[in-house]
């Protein structure tokens, strides 16, 4: 997805909010404690594109780990977990991981919420590939625009815009869509993380409304 159309989406998405966003970092960062979700999506969105800096992405995210943790709406935990990957883009940080290692741990965690936090622990430990840089700028694309269509997004049913699929493999889409819980299980390992092995059959709640 271009910047200029993500900053369109995102200026539908803040409403009056935007032009304080686009003027300020720190605006931007107050914004992710707006009581809306659709400011919040936005507000992240608009520091990912916009505002990044070293100096100010410890408080970008700290304030994410306090919307995937105390958030109600999944919609914005997961736009929130990614940006976390998003900043640690490769880095193998430690403290990262283990924090989202430990979320993958949650079997109460909503499944759009648990598949955004694998997406974040991958990017993490692996950095993003091509095939993950188009799937994540679909999956973005639609999450933005279920966003304006008030309706919640499932990450299990994204659907990829035909520019987005030439020539990706179908296999290699799907393995961009499901989790590789023997990488989790390794990295849970390699972090000292115990508690046995996690796999697809963990209990997962339904996704908020």
């Amino acid at each position: 997805m271009s910047i200029s159309i993500l900053l369109d989406i995102v200026e539908d998405l803040a409403g009056d909010q935007y032009s304080a966003m686009g003027d300020s970092a720190f605006a931007t960062l107050n914004c992710l404690h707006n009581s809306h979700s659709k400011v919040q999506i936005a507000a992240i969105q608009m520091y990912l594109s916009r505002w990044r800096s070293p100096e100010l992405d410890d408080r970008f995210i700290d304030s994410c780990r306090k919307l995937v943790e105390e958030g109600p709406v999944s919609s914005v935990r997961t736009h929130a977990l990614r940006a976390i990957g998003n900043i640690h883009s490769g880095s193998a940080d430690d403290i990262i991981s283990r924090y989202l290692a430990q979320l993958l741990k949650v079997v109460s965690l909503p499944e759009p919420v648990q598949f955004a936090a694998y997406q974040s622990l991958r990017e993490v430990q692996l950095g993003i590939n091509e095939v993950d840089v188009m799937a994540a700028s679909a999956r973005l694309a639609n999450e933005l625009r279920a966003q304006l269509e008030n309706s919640e997004f499932a990450a299990s049913k994204v659907m990829f815009p035909l520019p987005f699929l030439k020539g990706v493999s179908t296999n290699e889409l799907k393995a961009s869509m499901s989790i590789d819980w023997d990488f989790v299980n390794q990295v849970l390992k390699s972090l000292g993380v115990t508690g046995g092995n996690l796999g697809s059959s963990a209990q997962l709640k339904t996704d908020e409304k």
